[in-house]
């Protein structure tokens, strides 16, 4: 019996430190995680014309599409 709650007792301490891990890698790295997001959103939803477009013009758009 007692094997068997070490077990879980260790099963347990991974999950958390895992979890902890895991927060703490997504939290340090937001900045970079959400900059890649918004460009697979832009090259996503953004016509490649409406990218061209915008480099061609004289003036540039007060809204940054990639």
């Amino acid at each position: 019996m007692q094997k068997i709650i070490n077990v879980i007792a260790v099963t347990s301490f991974v999950l958390s430190a895992s979890t902890l891990g895991a927060g703490l890698y997504l939290y340090m790295n937001r900045e970079t995680l959400i900059e890649q997001v918004k460009r697979e959103l832009v090259e996503t939803l953004v016509p490649k014309g409406v990218k061209d477009l915008q480099e061609k013009l004289p003036i540039k758009l007060p809204v940054k599409l990639f």
